[in-house]
């Protein structure tokens, strides 16, 4: 038995494992799990895996306070998965493993193509986990941490599955609790699919009624104020990822989590048409209803926001991007600007015959005798000047 090292998540270890590149027989027991070793006989560079249970952990995917996601190999059911393992500390709360496993089951029965597939459940090592579909098209917040404006059309695109999904969820009354650009998925088709379904409420539960479980950048505002929330609060999550991945930042910032939270409950949301003006008015509109600290002024339901989300969509991808012009003058303005610039022009229309009358005379020679040039009527027009015969 040992620990992963990271955040002590208890496994088997390995004995030997075969080359994947010369199949040579590699003896790895004094290896940590998950380090790298280097074949003997040519040199390949090779993940030292673990063992729990039935699965061989690959690679670990992520972590958290909670647990960690592994990359791993049904040796029943001959496929790689997604596992989901909590710490042995969670399993050893009674009411904690019922409740995630109750959750496990419910994801279980749903059968949604925007909500990732759950496999099975368990508890091995007093650890309890849950088995799930392996997604390896990245996540959304891949896209996030780049603070890179994400193109308007995909963005909706990407919303608009989410939606479904969550409305999926909600037909067995599940509410997902921590809507944010992790939680976002894709398949190797850019399928997006939401994971942690309830783990947000479960580990709140967890935690005790004083505490306050979500990710601070998209947190509903009742949910900082400890107040009921229902999917209107994923609603507003899903809107603030949203915001971050067309604006390249959250619609609130902080130097701490606290900071963040205290913006939000003092402040409105920011418009993205601070940020982008290649936006369409519908998409702009859109996020702005969902971000609205009140919920009973955001969409009362799925439904209500699928619609608005495929109006957004078409507009987006059908209508011209608008431009943005300046405010037009009102009519007294553009009246004294145009007195303004009559005045000038008729200043240096002036100035320019009064230097002109100043000019020294212009002569010539010849035969005929010198000209003149001589302000008649206001133009200058040459004047010859008889020859004098005494010089």
């Amino acid at each position: 038995m040992a620990a992963d090292g990271t955040i002590g998540i208890l496994s088997d270890r390995v004995d030997k494992i075969a080359c994947h590149k010369c199949h040579a027989s590699v003896d790895v027991r004094s290896v940590e799990p998950f380090d790298i070793v280097v074949c003997s006989a040519c040199g390949a560079e090779l993940p030292v895996p673990a063992l729990l249970g039935q699965f061989v952990l690959l690679k670990e995917l992520g972590k958290g306070a909670m647990g960690a996601v592994y990359k791993a190999f049904d040796r029943t059911l001959k496929r790689n998965v997604a596992i989901k393992v909590m710490l042995q500390s969670l399993g050893r709360d009674q009411q904690f493993t019922e409740n995630f496993l109750r959750e496990a089951r419910s994801l279980a029965a749903l059968n949604n193509p925007n909500v990732v597939q759950i496999y099975s459940c368990g508890q091995e090592k007093g650890q309890p986990y849950m088995v799930m579909e392996l997604l390896d098209g990245g996540r959304l917040d891949d896209y996030t941490e780049r603070a890179e404006q994400m193109d308007e059309v995909k963005l909706l695109e990407i919303g608009l599955e989410v939606v479904k999904g969550l409305k999926a969820a909600s037909t067995i009354n599940m509410v997902h609790g921590d809507v944010k650009p992790a939680n976002v998925l894709f398949d190797k088709n850019g399928t997006a699919k939401v994971v942690d379904f309830g783990l947000a409420r479960i580990a709140q539960k967890k935690q005790g009624l004083g505490e306050i479980w979500g990710t601070p950048y998209y947190i509903a505002p009742e949910k900082a104020r400890k107040e009921k929330e229902d999917q209107r609060a994923d609603i507003y999550s899903l809107g603030a990822t949203l915001f971050h991945a067309l604006a390249g930042h959250p619609p609130f910032e902080g130097k701490t989590a606290q900071d963040v939270v205290i913006a939000r409950l003092r402040n409105p949301a920011p418009s993205l048409r601070e940020y982008r003006s290649d936006l369409h008015e519908r998409t702009v509109a859109l996020i702005a209803r969902m971000l609205d600290a009140e919920p009973f002024k955001r969409y009362p339901n799925y439904d209500s926001l699928l619609t608005d989300f495929e109006r957004a969509l078409q507009g987006a991808k059908t209508e011209p991007i608008p431009v943005i012009q300046d405010k037009p003058r009102s009519k007294g303005k553009q009246i004294v600007i145009g007195l303004v610039l009559l005045a000038l022009a008729g200043l240096v229309i002036a100035l320019t015959l009064s230097r002109s009358g100043r000019e020294e005379p212009k002569k010539e020679t010849g035969k005929e005798g010198p000209v003149r040039m001589k302000l008649i009527n206001g133009k200058l027009v040459p004047v010859r000047v008889p020859v004098d015969e005494g010089n």
